[in-house]
């Protein structure tokens, strides 16, 4: 179908005024191209997360939803990775990826500070996230720590202040998100 105005047929994104959970209405949709991983929203601003398709399209991409009609694409960039969660808090965006043979690194954090230029601050190597294992699912933040629900993934977790290596839940402190430091986990032996 076709993506334009409120006429959301081949939409993977749509946005829909709730406001009145008894009359729903669109208000607007995006054409991704990309299957829709995960949004977050926060302020004015968009966060999506879509599959990789191995070419230039961005995974991570920024939209300006001042006005939810017309949301405008403001930045994002390419992993050529799945991205599969975001979390945004303050002036940060964490993202998690299924897995990156490239960099080794699955959770990448941005200072999102500027939108259009999101600028590499932080990231993390969940140990072993090759051929899916340890990927991440899910992200979430609280204060200054990060909890993250990776892919089965082998090895020994050890919990607080051990290893991380076979935990597929793991805890963060993010008090200097350049460097997040390993606090527990727990291997839940499952995805």
């Amino acid at each position: 179908g076709t993506c334009s105005g409120t006429t959301l047929t081949g939409c993977e994104l749509s946005i829909f005024d709730i406001h009145n959970p008894n009359s729903i209405t669109n208000v607007s949709g995006i054409n991704i191209v990309d299957g829709v991983n995960t949004v977050f929203v926060s302020g004015h601003y968009l966060y999506l997360g879509t599959n990789s398709d191995g070419s230039t399209n961005n995974e991570f991409r920024i939209y300006d939803i001042s006005n939810p009609g017309i949301p405008v694409s403001v930045g994002g960039f390419s992993y050529n990775q799945n991205l599969n969660s975001i979390y945004v808090q303050g002036k940060y965006a964490y993202l998690g990826f299924a897995g990156d043979n490239t960099t080794g690194t699955e959770v990448k954090i941005y200072d999102i500070t500027n939108a259009a230029s999101p600028i590499a601050v932080g990231s993390i190597d969940t140990a072993g996230a090759s051929g899916g294992a340890g990927g991440v699912k899910s992200i979430y933040v609280q204060g200054k720590y990060m909890y993250l629900g990776l892919t089965a993934i082998t090895g020994t977790c050890t919990g607080a202040g051990g290893t991380a290596t076979g935990c597929e839940f793991r805890i963060y402190d993010l008090s200097n998100p350049i460097i997040p430091a390993y606090q527990s986990g727990v291997d839940v032996t499952a995805d």
